[in-house]
Formats: C-alpha cells, sequence, structure tokens
C-alpha cells in the first residue's frame, strides 16, 4: 500500500512515526524502533488487500498528529482530541508463549510453547464511557464496554462461540467517531479496560503500523473504509431471498423434494445450499454419482422451481481419509449421509499434481473429513489451476460457500512470502478472492450471460467484501 508522497516524521522517545494521509479523513501511522532502523517494509499482503489510493494534497487533511504528555494524540480540525496512542510501543517483541488448543473437527487436542518472534504491543488511552463495535464476527457481542478478544480464527462450532470467531479483524470502530485498523494479520489479543482507560493490543508478529479513520459518523467511516479496500459488488436478486442448507447431505430426489415441501406448505424459497457429499472426493470437483447422478437435471429442476442452486466447497486436496476420526464425529454430530461412511473420499492425482507444481500452502492439514493439502490462494498459479478444475461447475452456474478456510497450520508457507502465522488469519481472503475471480473469468467472455458470481463466505479478512479486483491470468506449464 503506497502512501502519498508528501509524508511527516516524528521523533517518539528515540524511535520514530511516519504519517501517511491516504484520504482527508484516513491517516496511516507506521512506528520504528529506536536508533537508526529503518521503517518495516509493507508486508507482502497488502497491495492485495488495499486499492489503489488517489492522492490527497496535504493541506485538506482533517485530522492531526501531536505528541504531548506521552501521548501520541488525534485532534480533529477543531483542535478535540479524538485518539490517543500511550507511549512508547513495544516492538519486536520476543517471548515463549504456552498454548492448549481443542479442536473437535479436527479431532485432536494439541499443547505445548511456542516461540513468538517479532511481536508487537500497543497501548491506546481509552475514556470510561467508550464503547467499541466490530473486530470481525462475533457471536457474544455487538457493543463492547470490557473484556477481552483473541483475534486467531478457528472453526468456532456452538461449543466455542464464546471466545473464538470464523472471522477475526483487528479493526473496530468506536463512538468518539473515529476507526482503528491495525495492519498485522498474526494473531492478535485485545483487552479493553475502561477501569484503567487502557486497551491494550498485543499481536504475534510485525508490525506496529494501523490506520485511523475519522467519521466523525459511522458512515463516513465506511465510505472511507470502502473507498481503501473496495465495496461489494451488487448482488444478483435472488441473494436477497431465503436460502435452506441440508445436513448431512440427502440424494437428488430428496433435494427436489424438500423444495416443492416448500412450496406445498407456502414457504419462500430461493436458494439451496448443497452440502460437502455433493462431492464425489475431497477436492476432485466432480459430483457424486450415487447421490446426484443427473446435475443438470437437477439444476434445471430447481430452475424450473424457481430456486438457485449453491454448492459447499473445502480448500483441501485429500490424501488420507482418517476411517476412525470419520466414525466419531459420525456418532457425535451425523454428518455423513447415510451408507457413505466408508467412502474413499481422496483426490490423489489432485493432489499429486498440487504437491508438484508447488501449489499447496500446506501438505497435510487435518479437518472434519480427513487430511491432506490446503491450496495456496496466494499463488496465482494455483489458482489459475484450481479454477481451471472448477471451471465446469462455474459453467453450471452455481454459487458457491468456500468452507473451512479456518485450518491453515502455523508451519504453512505463501508464495508471496507469507509463513503460516501471518497467512492463517488472510486466508479466507485469498480463498474468497480465488472463487470469485474465476467466475468473474467465465462471466467475462461473455457479459450478456454475466450471472453476479457471489461468494457465500465463512472465513474473511479486511477486503474480503470486495474480492472483486481483477489480476491478469497466470498459465502454467
Amino acid at each position: 500500500m503506497k502512501g502519498l508522497n508528501n509524508e511527516e516524521y516524528l521523533t517518539i522517545f528515540g524511535g520514530k512515526a511516519r504519517l501517511r494521509w491516504l484520504a482527508a479523513n484516513a491517516l496511516r501511522i507506521t512506528l520504528a524502533p529506536p536508533g537508526r532502523a529503518p521503517f518495516p517494509s509493507d508486508r507482502p499482503w497488502m497491495e492485495d488487500i488495499f486499492l489503489p489510493i488517489p492522492a490527497t494534497p496535504h493541506e485538506e487533511a482533517q485530522l492531526r498528529i501531536n505528541v504531548l504528555d506521552d501521548r501520541l494524540r488525534a485532534v480533529n480540525q477543531e483542535g478535540e482530541p479524538f485518539f490517543e496512542q500511550v507511549l512508547p510501543a513495544c516492538l519486536g517483541l520476543s517471548r515463549r508463549k504456552p498454548y492448549f488448543s481443542l479442536d473437535i473437527p479436527k479431532t485432536e487436542v494439541s499443547f505445548g510453547v511456542r516461540r513468538v518472534e517479532q511481536g508487537v504491543r500497543l497501548k491506546l488511552a481509552i475514556s470510561a464511557d467508550e464503547a467499541f463495535y466490530g473486530w470481525g464476527e462475533w457471536f457474544n457481542a455487538f457493543r463492547r464496554r470490557s473484556g477481552r478478544l483473541n483475534l486467531r480464527i478457528r472453526d468456532a462450532i456452538s461449543l466455542l462461540q464464546g471466545q473464538h470467531t470464523y472471522s477475526a479483524i483487528p479493526m473496530f470502530l468506536s463512538n468518539r467517531g473515529y476507526a482503528f485498523l491495525l495492519l498485522n494479520s498474526h494473531a492478535s489479543r485485545w483487552k479493553i479496560d475502561p477501569e484503567m482507560g487502557e486497551l491494550c493490543i498485543e499481536a504475534d508478529g510485525p508490525g506496529a503500523d494501523y490506520i485511523l479513520i475519522y467519521g466523525p459518523s459511522f458512515k463516513r467511516i465506511l465510505e472511507t473504509y470502502t473507498a481503501l479496500t473496495g465495496r461489494p459488488a451488487l448482488l444478483p436478486r435472488w441473494a436477497f431471498g431465503l436460502w435452506v442448507t441440508s445436513y448431512p447431505q440427502g440424494p437428488q430426489a430428496g433435494v427436489l423434494d424438500h423444495v416443492d415441501e416448500h412450496r406445498r406448505r407456502e414457504i419462500p424459497l430461493d436458494a439451496d445450499i448443497l452440502d460437502y457429499h455433493w462431492e464425489q472426493g475431497f477436492h476432485n470437483f466432480r459430483w457424486r454419482e450415487t447421490l446426484f447422478p443427473d446435475p443438470d437435471g437437477l439444476i434445471g429442476g430447481l430452475k424450473t422451481r424457481g430456486v438457485r442452486l449453491g454448492l459447499i466447497v473445502t480448500p483441501f486436496v485429500n490424501l488420507r481419509n482418517r476411517p476412525m476420526q470419520k466414525f466419531l464425529l459420525n456418532l457425535l454430530a451425523h454428518n455423513i449421509p447415510p451408507g457413505l461412511e466408508r467412502d474413499d473420499e481422496r483426490a490423489l492425482p489432485e493432489y499429486e499434481m498440487a504437491k508438484e507444481k508447488g501449489y499447496l500452502a500446506h501438505q497435510d492439514s487435518k479437518w472434519w473429513f480427513g487430511s491432506g493439502g490446503m491450496v495456496d490462494f496466494a499463488n496465482p498459479e494455483a489458482v489459475f489451476w484450481w479454477n481451471g478444475l472448477m471451471r465446469p461447475l462455474y459453467e453450471q452456474g452455481v454459487a458457491f460457500k468456500n468452507d473451512d478456510g479456518e485450518y491453515l497450520p502455523e508451519d504453512a508457507h505463501s508464495a508471496v512470502g507469507m509463513d503460516g502465522r501471518e497467512y492463517h488469519n488472510l486466508y479466507g481472503f485469498y480463498y474468497g478472492r480465488a472463487l470469485y475471480e474465476g467466475m468473474a473469468a467465465l462471466d467475462g467472455e461473455d457479459p450478456a450471460k454475466s450471472r453476479r458470481p457471489l461468494i457465500y463466505a465463512r472465513s474473511v479478512w479486511a477486503g474480503s467484501q470486495r474480492v472483486r479486483r481483477a489480476r491478469p491470468h497466470q498459465t502454467s506449464n
């Protein structure tokens, strides 16, 4: 993300702060450690998340920064303070951190001590009556005055939804009329403590870099935020209706009967989403013939009933089945259609090709229905390969839910230089963008047949509302 030509620099307790105006009411603040250390380079994902930023004359800036009483303070045009960072920040934090995780979808318990390198700690001053909104999708609160949040996405089944989430975005809006977006995708912990007058942030990797957006109205804040990260495309008309998903997945005749029952009972229905087992294997991109012997007939039958079809997909290319795990989870959640308990759901040819070509971010990640490779959607060639295999499904005109984007291990890697710790929370953004671009490219070949591609996303990050920024398509040998 490039800043403007006109920048300001501040010296703070021997360290440095760089100020870049991204819009008249948006300012990026980047901190560097004491001494002669240079400002950190932009993280490799920033050019993907943020749109090109038009120049804003410095004199049009509607917020200013000053340092007073050991605080970095933002003031509006009237000179009224609305944000304060307590100084100094802690940069290059290195420590050992114990962890414990119970993961039911993976049927595993993990614990130990992990090493945090180059972490950061920031402390913001807050007022006693300040309220906050944001941090992604949460099930335990909307308006927050106090408490803790752990921003590391995971498969947040109902048992875990008080502490975890599918979509963790390091951004909040304050009723004091500003928004704060931390430019750090590593796992982070946020503590709101009104008694101490502090909001403390600790992230497990670099950098100490954030964006302030001043409103003071939330509408203006969101206008600026979406100008920086993109605005959603217009949804297709049917998407505003009622949807249904059956679990576990029933056979083709049962899907049509289910829709017909809605019609008989005069219950509106506009979309039917098929769960995992519509597919023969995970992930070989082919219909499971024992359940769906005539996919085109199914799609046509739904269309005559005024219902759109959606498919749930995953980012895995299975190497192993893990039959004991399947048995235990089916016993607990009844998540396998009767008669399919022993089916081989590997996709070995696809796995071997993805591994050979270097298209996998991780080669052996566990999930609900086995283990295998997770596709590196930050790799344009991997995206091109994936969309080539998905194309027959795109041509059938179905919509998609991109499920299970929460499993990327810490020892994963990406083509753009991120390790798994930095890539983990971002994975859903790249995953959704890959699907959207595949459908949009197909529509672009014949604009008259445009279907307004739709992604029903479970895991997202900043910028996921857009997922429509086209890139040149890469070819692979």
